[in-house]
């Protein structure tokens, strides 16, 4: 007998769908405050570490989300990360893969990002940029997940905030 494929978390799908709101409305870095993300994903964020910080409860297998706002200053604007994490390094990501790549990348483009690519020395792709005013989010290898065969999910998303 073979365990049951985990389920997806319906919580999991109901905050990737609030993150894809918050990104393809945002402006300007500007309104990368505290307030408003908290706002955007219905939660308060706390001061942590210099930034304001919000994790979730269980999203279901263990899996929970963060998201964090960093202030700006001299060298840098303000920003915005968000990640989903399990405490388990090797828990199956299918409960919490409710956004694929592709999805993203359509929501974005379609509300005036702009795609860019960085590439390895050998060919490969190390980030993928998606660009808008002052926004510029970035995608790296280690923020996205095969699953389902040839669907890439999304696991974080950052902004690069460098002035």
């Amino acid at each position: 007998m073979t365990p049951a494929a985990p389920q997806r978390s319906a919580a999991a799908a109901h905050v990737t769908e609030r993150l894809v709101s918050f990104l393809t409305n945002l402006k300007s870095s500007e309104e990368l405050t505290p307030e408003n993300v908290g706002r955007q994903f219905g939660v308060t964020l706390s001061p942590e570490d210099g930034e304001s910080l919000y994790r979730s409860p269980d999203l279901g297998g263990g899996w929970n989300y963060g998201v964090s706002v960093s202030p700006s200053n001299k060298s840098m604007k303000r920003g915005f990360n968000f990640w989903l994490y399990n405490s388990q390094r090797n828990a199956d990501p299918k409960p919490v893969c409710a956004l694929s790549l592709g999805a993203l990348r359509k929501q974005l483009v379609a509300h005036g990002f702009t795609e860019e690519f960085s590439y390895s020395e050998i060919g490969g792709v190390d980030g993928v940029y998606f660009v808008k005013n002052d926004i510029v989010l970035t995608l790296t290898p280690r923020d996205v997940v095969a699953s389902n065969g040839d669907e890439v999910c999304v696991m974080a998303i950052q902004t690069t905030d460098g002035r």
